[in-house]
């Protein structure tokens, strides 16, 4: 029981970090000598969306507040991914949360029409669906947000780099979230939390790329009937976009236990 909870947890958490993580949008700022934010993100999202093969790291610090006691999760993630978008779909991903003294560890594989995972000692499997899959990667990578989500965006030089900086409405980003999550069918989608507050910013290289995000929100949330202030920074590093990636799956897959999806909620 315990480790199934553990299951249950780490992938609950990750699609919802992975969903808060790469929230953006456009906004609707404009200068007349400088390219226009929306533009540039909408031509960045284009580009990204365009990307078969992904190296992608992200870190998140979570810290939960009630009653004047504080408890911190850290979570990082490593993906590869190649084939997306394509019948021929690989990913890997290797996950290590830390909770209360512990980390939590976990590995995943998606390859030939089954979902691999090891945690706690325990190798499980069950087939899922490359259409389903793929909505699910789509929605956890984030998409096109609308502008009325968003209050602000800007646009800054840096290096040759450019940082988009966004300020999200706190009311339209609680209910895009919760869309998204409701779409990846995480079991998440019934959770009852408030975004307070949304920003953060994402770097466009000179290829026309995003490959960094930086979010910070505060939200509240309903947990057993008690209020909980929750704030969450996340990073996400998306590494020599447009390169090939290279997946090398373990050579014990055939011994993984398979089981049924629902039994992992």
């Amino acid at each position: 029981m315990k480790r199934r909870t553990e299951n249950k947890m780490g992938k609950r958490i990750l699609a919802g970090i992975c969903c808060i993580g790469l929230l953006t949008a456009a906004g609707c700022s404009q200068n007349q000598e400088e390219p226009d934010p929306q533009e540039l993100y909408q031509a960045a999202v284009e580009k990204n969306g365009e990307l078969t093969d992904l190296d992608m790291t992200m870190g998140t610090k979570m810290t939960l507040e009630q009653a004047g006691e504080t408890v911190d999760i850290d979570m990082n993630v490593d993906m590869l991914m190649s084939g997306y978008n394509t019948s021929d779909l690989q990913y890997q991903m290797e996950t290590t949360t830390s909770l209360l003294g512990q980390n939590i560890e976990m590995t995943a594989f998606y390859a030939d029409g089954y979902y691999y995972m090891e945690t706690s000692g325990q190798k499980l499997k069950y087939p899922y669906d490359l259409e389903a899959i793929t909505e699910q990667v789509e929605n956890s990578m984030g998409g096109t947000v609308s502008s009325e989500a968003m209050t602000e965006l800007t646009a800054e030089k840096e290096g040759e780099n450019t940082r988009l900086t966004f300020t999200g409405d706190p009311e339209k980003m609680t209910n895009y979230t919760k869309e998204i999550l409701s779409n990846m069918q995480t079991g998440t989608e019934t959770a009852d939390f408030t975004i307070e507050k949304a920003g953060g910013s994402y770097l466009i290289n000179p290829d026309g790329y995003y490959i960094e995000s930086n979010v910070d929100m505060d939200l509240l949330m309903n947990i057993s009937g008690s209020e909980v202030s929750v704030n969450t920074k996340t990073t996400s590093t998306l590494k020599d976009p447009g390169k090939k990636v290279e997946i090398t799956l373990p050579e014990d897959l055939s011994s993984y236990t398979e089981v049924s999806q629902d039994l992992l909620g």
